[in-house]
């Protein structure tokens, strides 16, 4: 999550002018995930794609709400 973002008071999104990264998971099992890659970087302007990578673990109870 970037600077810039806003709750929203009202109906709808929870967040306003929410920016954030697309980030690549994986699992062998589907209960523990590992930090694959950020695919994307999130901006005010757009997506920029990217290629880094790293290996961190990843517990599924620390994902926000879907």
């Amino acid at each position: 999550m970037r600077d810039g973002y806003r709750r929203n008071d009202g109906p709808g999104d929870t967040f306003l002018d929410y920016i954030s990264d697309v980030l690549v998971f994986t699992s062998t099992d589907g209960n523990t995930y590992r930090f694959q890659q950020r695919l994307a970087a999130g901006s005010p302007d757009g997506v920029t794609p990217t290629r880094t990578r790293a290996s961190n673990a990843y517990a599924p109870s620390a994902t926000t709400r879907s």
